[in-house]
């Protein structure tokens, strides 16, 4: 997991630090990086089924920049939400953080047809 995955040339980029990917990329960074997962939909849909790993954070919250920049061990961020928009949102209010960030380019939806696996633990 301490292995590092370069996307250049494969990601959409916003930020220099963000990097929009497909599911299948996405899928490869969370399978090659040490990654803090971010699911950033509401809870009833968290419940419903996620990728395994994620945390479920509210991205309107006061303290959600801040949940994560007290962390230090937050190097690698990889967010997504249901199609791809609010990630996107949540990505740029990360941005300012010292890390890199992945943003599912196309959502939850994507990663579901693509037949990734998702949990509801």
């Amino acid at each position: 997991m301490s292995q590092s995955y370069t996307y250049a040339g494969k990601a959409k980029q916003t930020a220099s630090n963000i990097k929009s990917l497909s599911a299948r990329d996405f899928k490869e960074v969370l399978d090659y990086n040490s990654v803090t997962i971010i699911d950033v939909r509401d809870a009833e849909s968290f419940e419903l089924g996620h990728i395994e790993g994620a945390i479920n954070l509210d991205m309107h919250s006061s303290d959600f920049v801040a949940a994560l920049e007290e962390d230090s061990a937050y190097k690698v961020l990889a967010v997504y939400c249901q199609g791809g928009f609010k990630s996107k949102m949540a990505a740029a209010k990360l941005a300012g953080l010292n890390t890199e960030i992945y943003d599912l380019n196309n959502g939850f939806n994507e990663w579901v047809v693509s037949g990734y696996p998702i949990t509801q633990e």
